[in-house]
């Protein structure tokens, strides 16, 4: 009896504990759910709010004349398109990057910065991109209203911010049963629709990196399409300009910006080649062989790098970058045409520091933009250009180039290398106008530069 009695008083006292458990977890449970609510509730009021402000900068930069306050305006829209796209990376939205929502916020910010540029230039807005301005203004009004409709609808109804649970266990109206599209069950489906709706948009025309229309084909390929076996072949003949000999065994197609043949080497997975479906040009090489000791220094490398790209089809190119990774170097060039850089013309090359056998080659840069240009002259002198720089900028190296724009656009310049207050940068100014298109700041590490 009084052993019956201790099981019991054992077992009561079990049950109390995992009640208290089990309660101070639900409390805890819920806590934390009701922080998730108010930080999703913040970063949609911040969107909502960021979005609102845009459209505002965007309103007056369409009835304005000024370029000064159209510099505001629009660098105005650029700041809030971006802080609006992160906090819709802080929302329970699927891929949020990727999503129509996005894609517009980007193309707003891109537009709005490329035209802030063009108005501190001095530059003005084209009649084309008016129509394009009102096309954003007005999308970003009604994507702004939809959005504060949602956020009441949250506020005011105790709309869910994420999908309730389905099957039938759960009481209630599941979110995978509504259909109603002007009646969304949760802030992330109300996301989804809204998603749906600026994808039926037709895409906004103009001059931008994140433009519908900018979409860039290959211009150094010959025409026509090849076998995977002639791709081959031109691969064979590429080994041997480059003293290496391999065995292609094919393993495929790839995508990408320039649909490729894809090879394993001599059987091994880590050893790979990939050539042009158009023309049958090589485009990637990567050998993953084992290193042996170093014994090349980095200036022979370079001289070794020069003439592997002499010898397989590039005669004028120019070092502008290296990164030593000790047992191999890995070595940017750019073509060299008539004393001018072609910066987008590039060709990168790795060397192995234990024979000076090459170990990687990407030139698809160099096969996506290289063709016969009219580069242009020159309105300003070297000394001209200088002007335009700041008076305590210490100009160390001075080259001519032709630079590659966020919009694909080429534009010829003067790069000016310098120092000014203990960092050293580069700055490339327009030889006709003087403006200044680009600015990096060079940073030094144990491998080599880099470009921020």
């Amino acid at each position: 009896m009084r052993k019956r009695s201790f099981l019991l008083a054992g077992l009561g006292l079990a049950l109390a504990l995992a009640l208290v458990w089990g309660f101070n977890q639900y409390t805890l449970a819920r806590t934390l759910g009701l922080q998730q609510q108010n930080q999703y509730r913040q970063a949609y009021s911040d969107m909502v709010g960021h979005v609102d402000n845009m459209e505002n900068f965007l309103a007056k930069a369409r009835g304005s004349n000024s370029g000064n306050n159209n510099l505001i305006n629009f660098t105005g829209a650029w700041q809030e398109s971006n802080a609006a796209l992160n906090d819709l990376s802080n929302l329970p939205v699927d891929n949020p990057g990727s999503s129509h929502i996005a894609q517009f916020l980007n193309q707003a910010g891109d537009f709005s910065y490329t035209l802030a540029q063009r108005m501190a230039g001095g530059g003005s807005i084209k009649p084309e991109e008016q129509k394009v301005l009102a096309n954003i203004q007005e999308t970003a009004r009604k994507t702004g209203q939809d959005l504060q409709q949602l956020m009441n609808r949250a506020d005011y109804e105790e709309l869910g911010w994420t999908p309730k649970p389905t099957g039938w266990w759960f009481r209630g109206r599941a979110e995978a049963d509504t259909t109603d599209a002007t009646n969304p069950a949760s802030v992330s489906q109300g996301l989804q629709l809204l998603d749906a709706q600026l994808q039926k948009l037709p895409p906004l025309e103009y001059e931008g990196k994140f433009a519908s229309k900018v979409t860039q084909e290959p211009k150094g390929l010959p025409g026509g399409e090849v076998s995977k076996e002639q791709a081959a072949a031109n691969l064979n003949k590429f080994f041997a300009q480059a003293g290496l000999s391999f065995n292609p065994q094919y393993a495929g197609a790839a995508q990408g910006t320039i649909p490729t043949y894809r090879f394993n080497l001599n059987g091994d997975a880590n050893t790979t080649a990939e050539a042009s479906k158009r023309g049958g040009v090589p485009v990637i090489y990567h050998n993953g062989r084992s290193i042996g000791e170093r014994v090349l220094t980095p200036e022979q490398a370079k001289t070794k790098a020069l003439s592997l790209l002499r010898a397989v089809g590039y005669p004028s190119m120019v070092l502008t970058s290296q990164e030593d990774h000790g047992a191999y170097l890995d070595l940017a060039y750019v073509a060299l045409e008539d004393g001018v850089r072609i910066y987008p013309d590039k060709v990168s090359v790795s060397i192995a520091m234990d024979n000076g056998q090459m170990l990687g080659y990407n030139a698809q840069p160099y096969l996506m933009f290289h063709r016969q240009r009219s580069i242009g002259k020159t309105k300003l002198t070297v000394a001209q250009a200088r002007r335009y720089l700041k008076p305590n900028f210490k100009v160390t190296d001075t080259a001519l180039v032709l630079l590659a724009k966020d919009n694909y656009a080429e534009v010829l310049c003067y790069e000016f290398r310098g120092n000014m207050d203990s960092e050293q940068y580069l700055v490339y100014i327009n030889v006709s106008s003087g403006y200044e298109e680009q600015i990096y700041r060079v940073v030094k590490t144990p491998v080599g530069e880099y470009l921020k």
